[in-house]
């Protein structure tokens, strides 16, 4: 039988670019204008996508792949068996579309002037009779693309991350944070671009292939949020950064590990969490790429390819030394491996750690302010933001409550203007704390009390633990995992409008009855009367009095609560007016910090007026109005690192800290009140660092070491010695600063180091285990929501 085939030159091309991740170009157009062609190619695209409708690819892009669902459309068709190429077919009234997707970090969609055919092949009895090429897809050369000089500067917090690709040589409000686009999105058209600029750092495996030398497809952001529920057994992570650690040979049996699963495809055994954080850092870079170079997904060819100079990334002020490099190391080699260089301009990448994140939200607020007053009136600046002497320096305490950690810095700032109206702004880093207490704290306590009315009013008694075998059967992990994200999205819903209102927080009913129909019908026993049982209400005067409860406590092993926060904050402040250094200013920043009564207890625990406690919205009240900085305390960090970066006249010069500690080190006790110090090695002011010898620690006991502000303040643990044997051992150690310990002598004895954090596992982590107020068990219910009384629509009490 004659072939008969269409030539290919009609069809236009999507030009795509190597190492550029997933791309999508969607409605994409076709030659085919006759009607009677139209229709018959339709019919012979809808005919061969039935024949790959169980392909494990297929049928991942059916449910998952970033495109209009809406519209009438064929199946997935393949363009090679072998493969990450695919179309799909689009019709309208009149004309016939496209949907493209190739994969571009391997096989054909990384080798240069490849040119890939999307095909519509018909067969009878074996031969060929007709052939329509509808697009091609070819792989062009970087350098044939119109390239763009710049850096990519990256926030990546443990809930969230912001990015900006900054151009070399730009204007210095040329920063708009990037807003990210997630190729596995169904619900890409409903999202809000607040929440693609604000990309949450969870991280969710799709597809894994059982070929090893090709990645897995990654989902990050709010999508990964929505595939946990409908696939729980995929492998998930819901704040990754805690994972980054340096591991030594000593301790790396203690590593956190867990399976390699996606929703289609598996690898055997476990596998370290860090691989998975690799994993969606590797995604984010390819993301970040992906949406500069096409960033609507409609394109048909690259409108610009970035042509990264430097990545600089900000971090924890605590983090140790190690745990940065291998932070750094980790966006190297992947940077290396995945990112195009222009070898006429650079040799590689290089990674820059440029400052801490509490440092980046000083750097911001600086910035801002000395842009807006300018250089002849920084010494009204200076008096405004708090030194009223108006001298040419500010001591500003930087109080940062993220998402799972919150940062406490204090930096002393000094400027001084040339004669060329540049500014050099010099800072000091004078005190730093990092908690595992922050924002899902407060989730948890929200989430425990709401569980506990859904528990009294609707009689259930399952546990939301996943490793918990349930007693109904039909309360599967997927209820489970529902019934937790409901919670703690209406959490959120409870503290953003606590942040903004003076009026109660109501469950409303159709809340609760979408709760009971998505995660917990399975279990209500029994029919009930809205209008005539409780319902939970939640005014701001409660709130306050239950993060003023979560404090430490013997119960919890020593391990800090919410208020900590601030028990600690006031130990520094006494501190630091005692030492004659008090702060100007404090400066609230990161979501948590809109709720009033976190300035509240920072004005009581640093002893400080109101109007020298703000948050950035406050004190930065014109940024508002610019694009992408309606909500600076989200963007301060990245956007404080531009800044720290790209200052323009603007300077900022680090110098070095000093070489004393800044507080009393010793051993620590157990007190009804919480942890303090016992036996004292090192005091402020002493010089780095001390050696501390013969340590007796007894049989089977461990020797905690801590620091405080006072002595007789509230302590943190920063390292444990642990002698596993029934002989008593005696130890010597050095004190390398405020926060490190290294062991010197010490046969059979180890030595766990601090964390950041406190704890290498976030503590408020339910998400990713369903274990609601469960260390210890029901310490939240019992503590801190205890009495809490729900009521009727008539107002009574319960």
């Amino acid at each position: 039988m004659k072939s008969n085939t269409v030539s290919n030159q009609k069809a236009y091309q999507f030009i795509v670019l190597p190492y550029t991740g997933l791309q999508i170009c969607r409605g994409f157009p076709t030659y085919i204008k006759e009607e009677k062609e139209i229709e018959k190619i339709w019919n012979l695209g809808k005919k061969i996508a039935a024949r790959h409708a169980q392909d494990e690819a297929v049928q991942i892009l059916c449910k998952h792949i970033a495109v209009n669902c809406e519209v009438d459309a064929t199946g997935w068709i393949p363009c090679s068996h072998e493969e990450d190429v695919f179309f799909r077919i689009t019709r309208t009234a009149t004309s016939l579309l496209l949907d493209l997707l190739i994969d571009t970090r391997h096989g054909a969609g990384k080798q240069y002037k490849n040119k890939i055919p999307c095909l519509l092949e018909e067969k009878r009895f074996g031969l060929m009779r007709t052939s329509y090429t509808l697009a091609t897809i070819f792989i062009e050369e970087h350098g044939e693309a119109s390239g763009k000089r710049g850096t990519l500067l990256i926030d990546y917090g443990n809930s969230a991350i912001t990015s900006i690709f900054y151009p070399t040589g730009g204007k210095t409000f040329e920063n708009t944070v990037i807003p990210v686009n997630e190729p596995f999105d169904p619900n890409y058209k409903t999202r809000a671009v607040e929440g693609k600029r604000l990309l949450r750092s969870n991280v969710c495996l799709l597809r894994v292939p059982t070929n090893p030398d090709y990645e897995p497809w990654v989902v990050l952001g709010e999508p990964a949020a929505d595939l946990i529920i409908k696939e729980p057994l995929c492998t998930y992570l819901f704040a990754p950064k805690k994972y980054v650690r340096h591991w030594p040979e000593r301790l790396k049996a203690q590593e956190p590990s867990t399976t390699y699963r996606g929703v289609m495809g598996q690898r055997d055994g476990l596998h370290p969490m860090f691989r998975f954080v690799e994993l969606g850092i590797k995604q984010l870079l390819e993301s970040l790429i992906s949406t500069l170079v096409n960033p609507s997904e409609t394109s048909l060819s690259p409108e610009m390819y970035p042509l990264i100079e430097r990545i600089t990334l900000t971090y924890p002020q605590t983090w140790r030394e190690c745990d940065r490099e291998k932070f750094c190391e980790t966006f190297r080699k992947i940077a290396q491996e995945y990112i195009y260089v222009d070898k006429k301009l650079i040799g590689e990448i290089p990674i820059e750690m440029i400052c801490s994140e509490p440092v980046a939200v000083a750097a911001y607020l600086l910035w801002e302010s000395i842009f807006y007053y300018g250089p002849d009136a920084l010494k009204l600046m200076s008096s405004t933001l708090g030194n009223v002497d108006g001298e040419e320096t500010l001591r500003i305490l930087v109080l940062d409550i993220g998402g799972g950690s919150s940062d406490i810095a204090v930096v002393q700032v000094n400027w001084e203007v040339t004669n060329a109206n540049d500014i050099d702004v010099r800072f000091r880093m004078i005190e730093a704390m990092r908690f595992n207490r922050a924002g899902d704290r407060l989730n948890h306590i929200l989430v425990t009390a709401l569980l506990d009315y859904f528990r009294k009013k609707y009689e259930i008694e399952e546990s939301l633990d996943f490793e918990a075998e349930p007693n109904n059967l039909a309360f599967t992990i997927s209820e489970k995992r529902t019934a937790i994200t409901k919670l703690n999205e209406l959490a959120e819903q409870a503290k953003v409008h606590l942040s903004q209102s003076e009026q109660p927080w109501l469950l409303e009913q159709s809340e609760e009855e979408s709760l009971l129909a998505q995660g917990f019908r399975p279990l209500v026993k029994k029919e009930t009367t809205a209008d005539h049982l409780p319902f939970f209400e939640l005014d701001r005067k409660t709130f306050a009095e239950w993060i003023r409860r979560d404090t430490q406590a013997i119960e919890t092993n020593g391990e800090p609560g919410f208020m900590d926060i601030f028990l600690f904050l006031r130990d520094l402040g006494q501190t630091l007016k005692a030492n004659g250094r008090p702060p100007h200013l404090a400066v609230l920043s990161g979501r948590t910090t809109r709720l009033p009564i976190i300035q509240k207890l920072a004005v009581e625990a640093l002893d400080m007026p109101y109007h020298r406690v703000r948050t950035l919205q406050q004190l930065l009240p014109l940024t508002i109005h610019r694009p992408g900085h309606e909500n600076p305390d989200k963007i301060s960090v990245v956007a404080g690192a531009h800044r720290f970066r790209f200052g323009d006249n603007i300077r900022f010069i680090p110098l070095p800290g000093e070489k004393v500690f800044n507080r009393h080190i010793g051993s620590v006790r157990e007190t009804p009140d919480g942890l303090k110090l016992n036996q004292v090695f090192a005091n402020p002011g002493d010089s780095i660092p001390i050696s501390v010898t013969s340590l007796k620690i007894a049989p089977l006991k461990d020797l905690r070491i801590g620091h405080s502000f006072r002595k007789d303040g509230l302590a943190q643990v920063i390292a444990v010695l642990s002698n596993p044997t029934t002989d008593e051992k005696e130890v010597s150690i050095d004190l390398l600063d405020d926060f490190t310990v290294k062991l010197n002598h010490g046969d059979e004895v180890t030595l766990a180091e601090w964390i950041p954090g406190g704890n290498d596992i976030i503590a408020d982590n339910f998400f990713d285990t369903g274990k609601i107020d469960a260390n210890p068990k029901d310490f939240i219910a019992r503590t801190i929501v205890r009495d809490f009384n729900t009521v009727t629509r008539s107002g009574v009490e319960i």
